[in-house]
């Protein structure tokens, strides 16, 4: 067949108007620079905020242990939920990054749990009292023994739990 001119395919970049709106470029590497310097020397005391979020945590799980709706046993997980996010989020950026690191186990056990009642509220609950101790005696640092021991017997609680409740 011969090739024809006419049968070649034309193609059209479409207007990209999010671009046209925010323009184009990255963050500068000096404003990257400066933030990161900011991270990793601020002298916040990150305690009473990692407190505030584990109190909430413990208020949210009594209310959702003492619960007799499905609508409010929701909003309280959901609560409970949000504050151990913060935790996971803001923990390692501030020196604790085994705050972070017990608060992601709990949390991805919580978001996957299919059952919720007094033996996965004693998860949550142990985690707080991890925690705790994590701020008592502030281990910080990524690398401590006695976080992987904490961290080993929440996995293997989370591991007791699913093979009790096969989820």
């Amino acid at each position: 067949m011969p090739e024809n001119e006419d049968n070649k395919a034309e193609f059209f970049t479409p207007p990209n108007t999010l671009k046209e709106k925010v323009g184009g470029g990255g963050i500068p590497e000096d404003k990257i620079q400066k933030s990161q310097a900011f991270i990793n020397n601020n002298q916040i005391d990150y305690e009473p905020y990692a407190r505030e979020y584990l109190t909430n945590v413990q208020g949210a799980l009594k209310l959702a242990e003492g619960s007799r709706s499905e609508e409010s046993l929701m909003d309280y997980m959901e609560e409970m939920t949000s504050n151990i996010m913060q935790l996971k989020a803001s923990g390692a950026m501030f020196g604790y990054p085994a705050i972070s690191r017990v608060a992601d186990i709990v949390l991805n056990f919580v978001e996957r749990a299919e059952l919720i009642n007094k033996d996965l509220y004693k998860i949550v609950h142990a985690h707080n009292i991890c925690l705790d101790m994590v701020l008592i005696k502030k281990l910080k640092g990524p690398n401590n023994p006695e976080i992987d021991i904490l961290v080993n017997e929440l996995y293997d609680a989370i591991t007791r739990y699913q093979e009790k409740y096969k989820s």
